[in-house]
């Protein structure tokens, strides 16, 4: 609507709706702690558990082998030649 408020972010979360709906959020990240987020916007009962975003290849072994169907020796081979991170896989 071209005459509503343009709230600063503080005033955002301040907002008695955005409260009520629970629109900000704190998730447990791994390495900061709590790490706040927006809520989801779709309320839905025991399904609106959200998560941290995952670390930087905190996934790709998964990926690699469910996804791709890479054998365990490829993903080691990828390993060997630095083409993926070991310290990263999951």
């Amino acid at each position: 609507m071209p005459w509503g408020p343009i709230n600063t972010i503080d005033r955002v979360f301040a907002d008695p709706q955005i409260i009520a709906r629970e629109m900000q959020i704190a998730v447990n990240h791994p390495t900061i702690g709590a790490l706040p987020m927006i809520g989801d916007p779709i309320k839905i009962a025991n399904e609106n558990e959200l998560s941290a975003p995952p670390l930087l290849g905190q996934h790709t072994e998964k990926i690699l082998r469910e996804v791709l169907g890479y054998s365990q020796d490829t993903i080691a081979r990828l390993e060997t030649q630095k083409i993926i991170r070991a310290e990263n896989l999951s």
